[in-house]
């Protein structure tokens, strides 16, 4: 597997590469066929649609990346309702060009299924196509996993078929699916606080210690406006698992352990 870079937090200027990293790996997916069919403006149509998310979660969450740029976990601190990125409709427009639609189901689908109890939307873990198979996703992931426990903090996302069970296997279980029209299913899942769920067997080391989230507390999380230029699993000590709760899903199926922009957008390895 060989040494894994650096783990450290995304910079200003790390917007544009970030949101190629991510398209080049959802590019080759299903998701990325269905969001932009025309394969002469999948990628780019995909990286600028998602610098627009990338930016969102320097003011509304974080992002981490290696130190070389060939991973990155982009996500959002959900612990009261969020505002949509800034000027969010003109700059889609911009963006998605004729391919809006589709995007926009994807939001909607994310709007009505995200839980409304605080949790860490985990929008985007992606890893360059060179660094498949090395190990490096279930470093980001592992990582991400590691700073949610110190907080007791249940995570959330959502992933196609191609990254379900790297979040399976690190504890995400199944929340509700939505089949895209003619396309592939979307799933949610989600990752109950660290005391509903048992320990993992191994740690891999990371270089980088991780970095605590923000308590969240609205009291304490007040996330700076843009500026002008873009701007479970079984619960093994009688304590409650966690169950999402969501706008239109008061109680929301929930299936055994189990597979994570946007959306999932792994490889997305949404991964």
């Amino acid at each position: 597997m060989g040494d894994l870079p650096r783990i450290r937090p995304a910079r200003w200027a790390d917007r544009r590469p970030i949101a190629t990293l991510i398209a080049d790996a959802l590019a080759t997916t299903a998701l990325g066929h269905w969001l932009v069919p025309h394969k002469a403006h999948r990628q780019r149509v995909l990286a600028d649609v998602l610098e627009l998310w990338v930016e969102h979660s320097l003011f509304y969450g974080d992002t981490r990346v290696t130190d070389d740029l060939t991973a990155a976990a982009v996500g959002l601190h959900r612990f009261r309702p969020l505002p949509p990125p800034a000027n969010y409709q003109p700059r889609l427009i911009a963006a998605s060009g004729p391919y809006r639609e589709r995007f926009l189901l994807v939001d909607r689908f994310i709007d009505d299924n995200v839980p409304v109890e605080p949790h860490y939307h985990l929008a985007f873990l992606a890893t360059a196509p060179t660094r498949h198979r090395t190990g490096l996703a279930t470093a980001m992931l592992e990582h991400h996993r590691h700073r949610l426990d110190r907080l007791n903090l249940p995570g959330w996302t959502v992933t196609t078929a191609d990254s379900k069970r790297l979040f399976t296997h690190h504890g995400y279980t199944r929340h509700v699916d939505l089949p895209l029209p003619d396309g592939p299913v979307l799933t949610a899942m989600h990752l109950g606080p660290h005391h509903t769920r048992p320990r993992p067997a191994h740690r891999t080391a990371v270089d980088a210690p991780p970095t605590p989230l923000r308590h969240p507390n609205p009291a304490q999380h007040t996330p700076p406006p843009p500026t002008a230029a873009h701007p479970g699993t079984a619960n093994t000590n009688s304590q409650q698992q966690w169950r999402p709760t969501s706008r239109h899903h008061r109680t929301s199926p929930v299936s055994p352990p189990r597979t994570g922009k946007a959306p999932g957008t792994e490889r997305q390895d949404r991964r």
